[in-house]
């Protein structure tokens, strides 16, 4: 403890091949930056890093200088791992920013401050398996991710209910995939990012600005071809993909072009496409391949595919013949 800047383990330039294990880091009523792990600043000389099963509790006060268990901003080819940080009137639980081809994983992070986990400038990270509980602000989320490529937000328990669970942002976000994670209360935030790949029910309040995404189930999958917009208070309810069945609320996907595809339906004969029950005449280019059906659509309403003969003098669109 102290009046300063004050870190458990600071790790300085031209470090490799490092593990940080079975420690414990306490830090108490400080009034400068206050971290349990840190390494210099963006230097991308530190790479490597195994940091698992560490004990880190820091209980400051809020200051303009920050608070962290774990804070990396450089360190690639690292691996945090099964930590259990407690963090009380603090900024973020690990902080991870510069740093490419890593992981967070298994970790468990609660306490009362802003952000559990928050990646900036990053390619390549696994979050996978982190039970996160935030007790803070309006402000704090899960996961929080800026303009960083190819995440992968993968089955973690996440319970921030005063803002986002998860978030990504920035002009230069792509490729990212948010799968199978449990969470309670608020959903999901995204804004102008691009590739993102959404396989996660349970989802209840969203906001999407100006993003281009895919979401994916058991049943199919929508891949938006524009930029999406929307705020609402149950994204299961709005975007729906069931047995041979498609549905986007109109007012938020009414004139937003996509693919859909269709898992495991079973029809033979003429094939094709209905929009609200009607034979569809915007559909365009269906196939089918490994058991999958494919179609573009310029807007939504809902969509399914029959295959029931049409009688003679009706104007059939876009239908596809299977033996």
């Amino acid at each position: 403890s102290g009046t300063g800047d004050t870190y458990g383990l600071l790790i300085k330039n031209n470090i490799h091949n490092v593990t940080i294990k079975n420690c414990k880091f306490t830090n108490g009523m400080l009034q400068n930056e206050q971290i349990g792990i840190k390494t210099e600043e963006i230097s991308h000389n530190i790479s490597y890093l195994n940091i698992t099963n560490n004990t880190i509790d820091i209980n400051g006060e809020l200051s303009s200088y920050g608070l962290y268990g774990i804070k990396l901003t450089s360190g690639d080819y690292s691996d945090i791992n099964n930590n259990n940080i407690t963090l009380n009137n603090s900024d973020y639980g690990v902080y991870y920013s510069y740093s490419d081809n890593s992981s967070i994983k298994n970790n468990f992070i609660s306490g009362d401050y802003d952000n559990a986990i928050y990646l900036g400038y990053d390619e390549n990270i696994e979050v996978i398996n982190n039970n996160i509980s935030l007790d803070g602000m309006s402000i704090s989320y899960g996961v929080q991710i800026y303009e960083s490529n190819y995440t992968d937000v993968i089955g973690n328990d996440i319970d921030a209910s005063f803002a986002y669970s998860i978030m990504g942002y920035g002009q230069n976000g792509f490729g990212d995939i948010v799968q199978d994670n449990i969470i309670h209360g608020n959903g999901l935030r995204f804004h102008h990012v691009e590739d993102l790949t959404i396989n996660q029910s349970g989802i209840v309040k969203y906001l999407f600005e100006n993003i281009k995404f895919k979401i994916i189930n058991d049943y199919g999958a929508i891949n938006f071809f524009e930029n999406f917009t929307g705020q609402r208070d149950n994204m299961d309810r709005d975007i729906l993909i069931s047995n041979n069945f498609v549905y986007v609320n109109g007012s938020l996907g009414e004139n937003v072009s996509a693919n859909i595809e269709l898992y495991d339906v079973r029809l033979n004969g003429t094939v094709s496409i209905l929009k609200d029950n009607q034979p569809c005449e915007n559909c365009s280019n269906l196939t089918y391949s490994g058991g999958i059906y494919s179609f573009n659509v310029t807007g939504f309403s809902n969509y399914t595919l029959t295959s029931v003969p049409a009688s003679c003098g009706d104007t059939v669109y876009n239908t596809l013949y299977l033996n």
